[in-house]
């Protein structure tokens, strides 16, 4: 982990280092103007902006290496706000010490130096490593939760007294969606949750041994493959046949065709990671549709 004290070091080490390159670079820049050679204007390393930007880089490097630790392989990720460092620049910062760095002068090395110090003095170095440290103690169950939403948005178990809830057929639970088309193919939010939900299929598999991920796998590659000439994938087609999830893809409708044991291996991890009213439903209307 880390604490209030190694992170102002490290920030204040950082940001030292760049007042010095900064001083260097800005004189240099003002002795090729006066040789003739136009560098333009300095103003992108105006003090302020530059001491912000260095520390959010170290802020973020710091979210980054714990995510990575302790994640384990959910989309979560830990980001602190920048209200607790930016306190130069945030809109709720304190007017006076947006003027301080204002008003500066350029031209002395220690004046920059004491800028760096009066920034210091004002972030909250115990905020930002409590509200890391908290994050950090939840990160992996808010990242299994990310799956499960991904979960139950694709296969429509979010509200099952809709139209087209799943029902069964031949032994098979089925939920249904609508057919993807060629824009599915470089949709964003598409392909995260498509992401998504092969992390959970991993996460099923070595909860329940049940692996579902080669099936949606294959089905997620035809989808990437759609093009403007070639919109959809061929109807009648069918991914994973003869395993525990099959995706049989239609004209206008797409069946994602799972055995029993599957479909409560899916509502297990639903049940686990934050839908216990949907995977509650799930497994009675099962036991329903089975008897009938």
């Amino acid at each position: 982990m880390t604490s209030p004290s190694s992170l102002e070091k490290t920030m204040t080490d950082r940001l030292n280092e760049m007042v010095e390159s900064r001083f260097e670079l800005i004189k240099n820049a003002q002795f090729l103007s006066i040789l003739g050679i136009d560098n333009k204007t300095t103003s992108p390393y105006y003090i302020g902006h530059c001491i912000e930007s260095v520390a959010e880089q170290a802020i973020n490097e710091l979210c980054q290496k714990l995510t990575r630790q302790h994640a384990k392989g959910t989309p979560a990720r830990i980001h602190v706000e920048t209200g607790l460092y930016k306190v130069i620049s945030d809109r709720y910062s304190d007017h006076s010490i947006r003027e301080y760095y204002i008003r500066h002068a350029e031209g002395s090395l220690d004046d920059d130096k004491q800028l760096v110090s009066v920034y210091l003095s004002h972030v909250d170095f115990a905020g930002i490593t409590r509200s890391i440290e908290e994050q950090v103690k939840h990160l992996e169950s808010a990242g299994l939760s990310m799956l499960a939403t991904s979960v139950v948005d694709e296969f429509g178990l979010r509200y099952l007294d809709r139209h087209h809830s799943f029902h069964a057929k031949n032994g098979w639970f089925i939920c249904q969606t609508y057919a993807p088309n060629w824009n599915h193919s470089f949709d964003s939010q598409c392909q995260t949750r498509y992401s998504n939900i092969l992390s959970a299929f991993r996460w099923i598999r070595e909860d329940a041994g049940i692996d579902l991920e080669p099936s949606f796998s294959n089905y997620v590659d035809a989808v990437k493959g759609l093009t403007y000439s070639n919109a959809r994938i061929e109807s009648r087609t069918v991914f994973g046949k003869g395993s525990s999830l099959q995706i049989a893809c239609f004209k206008d409708k797409i069946e994602y065709r799972f055995t029993r044991s599957a479909f409560e291996a899916l509502a297990a991890f639903l049940m686990l990671n934050g839908f216990v009213p949907q995977a509650t439903a799930i497994l009675a209307r099962m036991n329903t549709l089975q008897a009938a």
